[in-house]
Formats: structure tokens, sequence, C-alpha cells
């Protein structure tokens, strides 16, 4: 059965916003971190439960090259709903909270 993924409206702002900081530093930058963030959702989809809990109910799987993480949860039916893409260096419990 395929893992159907949705996100909150603040994730793909989180997404946004990334990709245009890394663009401003670097032609391509942010492509690349899309493209990072791509992959490591196809991750998750492969195999939600692999990734810990962190924060509750939301599970996190760090990007690879970027510091960054996806925070999602487990939803009924298997499917999974990012609720952010954060740098790692924010205060990251404060920011889920309000989510």
């Amino acid at each position: 059965m395929a893992v159907s993924v949705s996100f909150i409206k603040a994730a793909k702002q989180d997404i946004d916003q990334a990709y245009s900081w890394y663009e401003l530093r670097q032609v391509n930058l942010g492509d690349r971190f899309l493209n990072e963030a791509e992959q490591t959702l196809q991750l998750i989809k492969a195999s939600p439960k692999a990734f810990p809990r962190k924060y509750r109910f939301i599970r996190v799987k760090l990007l690879n090259i970027f510091p960054y993480a996806l925070f999602y949860n487990i939803e009924d039916k298997g499917n999974v709903r990012i609720y952010a893409c954060l740098y790692l260096r924010r205060n990251l419990s404060q920011i889920l909270k309000n989510r």
C-alpha cells in the first residue's frame, strides 16, 4: 500500500524559505536543498516508522547534507503529515509546540 504525504502550510513555507535562503547564497544551492529534502521524504515514505519520535507524536528525519530535519507524524491508515522542515539550531520544541 502506497503511503500518501501531506504538508501543513507552515511546513511548505519552511521549505520555501530555506530554498530562498540557500539560493541567495549560491546559484543552484537552493535546488540542491530541494533535492535533499525530496530524498529524505522518499526515505520517510518507504519506511515511516524507521525514524525516532522526538516531540510527543512527532518523528524526525535529518537531511544528510543540510542542517535541517523533516518533522512528521504517521496518521490514520499509515499516511504521513509533514509538520515542519526546520534548521536544527532553532528552538525546535517551541516552534513545534505552536504548530
